[in-house]
């Protein structure tokens, strides 16, 4: 596919840097600012890691065990200016969850992007830049609406290129009828040659074997719910760029197309692939795949559980930014309809990213690498530095320490979204890191509060409720006489399964939640103190 064939394409100007600088003012200006809009700018309470201002109080414990965890809000501000209006925008629309929204978005940058740049981390080789996206989100959560305004660019993209495919296709049959043709009349002459004609025959035929024509390249960047078997078989068949981003995630899940993580996991990590089967074997170099599901809970649930847990323990799980946005509905009472000025400038660059990456063939090999300043650089390292002290044991994501392991590279990756997003500087700036590094985080405490926080607090009430059946049993029994922590060990609920220190959670729960009173000689009901 060359320049003049897709001249039609798109008409949409990308800024220059120089550009951008004469019309906004000097990056260093804007990074100033940036700094200020995502909260870097704040007088005190900041860590310095080599310089660079960074704060880390969102990593420490947000909750006390007793109390019911709360889900962190979704942090707008961290976004860059555009995004964040074309999220507010957008959400004032359709009224649906800002992290809902920001996940759609962030999922379609990463799919816009991803065949044009790879970004290199400081001291390491370069990486893909797409993202693994899920977000668990209820039924009537507009999941369909805000997918549609961020996937409209892919989609139209993908329906010009289709349609200058076919054209492309038929240009082929054509020719390989011909090819066909002649290898065809090539083997008759062969076959009835003899003597010196022979050699001449055979010659004939290896070069036309030689010449067989090719069929055109082939682009496919919105994947839909499909089978596994078809899913592979479209990297064997097409640009190894694409991505599957739906929002009936269950359908997915369904359909088979997450059937094999280790070959999505290979994806995510940009790893060489060989795919092979009776219709072809080929080798699948520097893949480049962006994820973006919106599932609802119960999908949610069964596919962490299915095959064992397989979802988390093969390290799926952990290269997703996961959200679980709380619901808006029942709240969308007079959403104010604003313009979409916003969101219209997002989809134009998006137009302008695809038709540029378009140009270059979706040669992967041709991407631009994108650096890290000095300062985004420092940054960088210093939050993997935070990281590693935050799975320790005591530490925030002691949990979800392999979620953890992949967090730094996801900010990178976001980080060089946002570079891209931008302009076609090749640096990434410290705003563009700090952005990346404050909603990375913020998806890990996510990815905490859904998987371990909630599920602990839920278990530690239904654990509390058992217990204060038990002791009211008891007390009717005893005329509210005190009941002995040995009694309570010996015939309380769950005394093959619950721990001495569980047993004494689940008092120590009653005693703060006021149900009961712990005296010297025994359990008794709060009220008969």
């Amino acid at each position: 596919m060359d320049k003049s064939s897709l001249d039609d394409l798109w008409d949409v100007p990308r800024m220059s840097r120089s550009e951008i600088d004469e019309k906004y003012g000097s990056w260093q200006a804007r990074e100033e600012e940036a700094l200020k809009a995502v909260g870097l700018a704040h007088p005190g309470g900041w860590a310095t890691a080599e310089g660079c201002p960074i704060s880390y109080e969102i990593l420490k414990p947000s909750t006390p065990w007793y109390e019911e965890p709360r889900a962190p809000p979704f942090p707008t501000d961290y976004l860059l200016e555009p995004l964040r209006e074309a999220v507010e925008e957008v959400r004032a629309l359709v009224g649906a969850p800002a992290a809902l929204i920001s996940g759609s978005l962030i999922a379609s940058l990463s799919a816009v992007c991803q065949a044009g740049i790879k970004v290199q981390r400081p001291g390491l080789e370069p990486s893909s830049c797409g993202l693994f996206l899920v977000t668990v989100a209820e039924s009537g959560e507009r999941k369909t609406a805000v997918d549609n305004i961020f996937t409209a660019p892919l989609r139209n993209f993908q329906e010009k290129v289709d349609l200058q495919m076919s054209e492309s296709r038929l240009e082929f049959k054509a020719k390989h009828r011909t090819w066909t043709a002649q290898v065809r009349k090539a083997n008759r002459l062969y076959n009835k040659a003899s003597g010196g004609s022979e050699a001449t025959a055979l010659i004939e035929l290896h070069k036309l074997n030689r010449q067989e024509p090719t069929p055109p390249v082939v682009l496919k960047l919105l994947q839909e719910a499909a089978t596994f078997a078809a899913f592979k078989r479209a990297f064997s068949q097409c640009v190894p760029v694409t991505s599957l981003i739906s929002s009936e995630g269950l359908n997915v899940t369904k359909s088979g197309a997450m059937e094999e993580l280790g070959f999505l996991n290979s994806l995510w990590d940009g790893r060489n692939v060989h795919l092979k089967n009776r219709d072809y074997d080929i080798a699948v170099k520097d893949p480049r795949f962006t994820l973006g599901l919106m599932i609802q809970p119960q999908g949610f649930e069964k596919l962490i559980a299915k095959r064992d847990g397989e979802f988390a323990e093969s390290g799926m799980l952990a290269r997703c930014l996961v959200s679980h946005p709380e619901s808006t509905q029942g709240q969308r009472y007079g959403i104010l309809r604003k313009s979409r000025n916003y969101v219209q400038k997002i989809l134009k660059n998006f137009d302008a990213l695809l038709a540029q990456q378009a140009l270059i063939d979706f040669d992967v090999r041709q991407a631009i690498i994108l650096t890290f300043d000095h300062r985004a650089a420092q940054a960088w390292i210093s939050f993997v530095r935070h990281l590693e002290e935050s799975v320790t044991k005591g530490g925030r994501f002691k949990n979800i320490r392999s979620a953890a392991a992949k967090a730094a590279e996801n900010a990178a990756r976001l980080a060089a979204l946002f570079s891209k997003m931008e302009s076609d500087d090749p640096n990434i700036r410290l705003y563009h890191i700090t952005s990346a590094i404050k909603l990375v985080i913020w998806h890990l405490n996510e990815m905490n509060y859904v998987l371990f926080e909630r599920k602990a607090f839920d278990q530690l009430k239904s654990d509390a409720d058992q217990l204060l059946n038990f002791l009211e049993k008891r007390w009717t029994m005893t005329d509210f006489q005190p009941i002995s922590r040995t009694e309570i060990a010996h015939y309380g609920p769950g005394r093959p399964k619950i721990s001495a220190s569980q047993r004494a959670r689940t008092l120590e729960y009653l005693v703060r939640e006021n149900r009961i009173v712990a005296r010297a000689d025994g359990i008794v009901r709060a009220w008969a103190r």
